[in-house]
């Protein structure tokens, strides 16, 4: 497994309205208007990112652009602007897959004249093809581009290497036991929390899971209506969030990560643990979701609101 992600990870990091991809590529580099963005390169991270939804959560894949998948979980709600996302490079998903740490239904891997044979397909559909209308109203057929052949000296790496071929709106992803289990190893032993959240910490030690979570977003939320000086919670809370942050000038890459983790953090944490007990919480899995909340709470981009 690859290097460990700070424990500010979000994806990003930077200061200011000045957000930067943490490999060194610009935020707004990808070509694609999406409403959630991948983190950094590397499986731990692509890890990282399907693991903010519950345990068997099945995530359909629903775009492909610039060697990333984007993802939504399942099923997906009325209103799209909720839907919950992930997204993953290309190469992470494979690594991940091939030590059976993710599961797929309807993913397999090619070459890049497979990948492209694939995409036309799934535009095409059942369908007779794909046209466009002439100046004088007739269907003209778009015939499938043909690739040209291989230089044997072209050492272009997109021809080494394997590109995903999916099933549209057939193809699924589900993190296994093995990947759980290897997320919450790394979240265990990279869990570290500051003096305000020192009582979180007194309370895994003593083996009260669900209690230290549900403090945990207790202290989130609490920080997030102090900082925005409101009684808002809930979606409230998290559209208030969302438009000052866009007043701040916080680049929408990052606005958008920003906003879908706390949707995650309210919808499958917050909700679960401020209404119910959970006594028999592993303490692994409470140090996973405490460690998520920690990081929205120490993000640096609530200085910005």
């Amino acid at each position: 497994m690859d290097d460990a992600p700070s424990k500010y990870w979000l994806g990003y990091s930077g200061n200011g309205a000045e957000w930067a991809l943490a490999d060194g590529r610009d935020a707004d580099g990808h070509h694609a208007d999406w409403p959630y963005y991948q983190g950094p390169p590397g499986e731990l991270n692509a890890l990282l990112d399907l693991c903010q939804y519950p345990h068997g959560t099945d995530l359909l894949v629903v775009d492909d652009i610039d060697q990333v998948l984007l993802l939504v979980v399942e099923p997906r709600r009325r209103d799209i602007a909720h839907d919950l996302y992930a997204a993953a490079w290309h190469d992470d998903l494979k690594s991940l897959q091939d030590k059976g740490l993710i599961e797929s239904e309807g993913l397999s891997w090619g070459s890049i004249d497979e990948w492209r044979h694939r995409r036309w397909m799934n535009a095409v559909g059942e369908g007779e093809g794909l046209f466009f209308e002439a100046a004088d109203g007739t269907l003209v057929p778009i015939p499938e581009s043909v690739v040209e052949p291989r230089d044997p000296e072209d050492s272009f790496s997109e021809y080494e290497t394997t590109w995903p071929l999916i099933r549209e709106d057939a193809t699924r992803i589900r993190v296994t036991d093995e990947g759980w289990a290897r997320m919450e190893e790394f979240l265990r032993d990279a869990l570290t929390l500051g003096p305000d959240l020192s009582r979180i910490s007194t309370l895994l030690k003593l083996g009260f899971a669900d209690t230290a979570v549900r403090e945990a977003t207790v202290k989130l939320e609490s920080m997030l209506k102090r900082r925005l000086n409101t009684d808002k919670y809930g979606r409230a809370l998290i559209s208030l969030i969302d438009s000052r942050l866009e007043q701040a000038g916080i680049d929408s890459t990052y606005r958008r990560i920003v906003v879908t983790r706390l949707r995650t953090v309210y919808t499958f944490v917050r909700n679960k643990f401020a209404h119910n007990t959970d006594h028999h919480l592993p303490v692994s899995e409470a140090n996973a979701l405490c460690w998520r909340i920690a990081s929205l709470y120490d993000s640096p981009v609530w200085d910005e609101v």
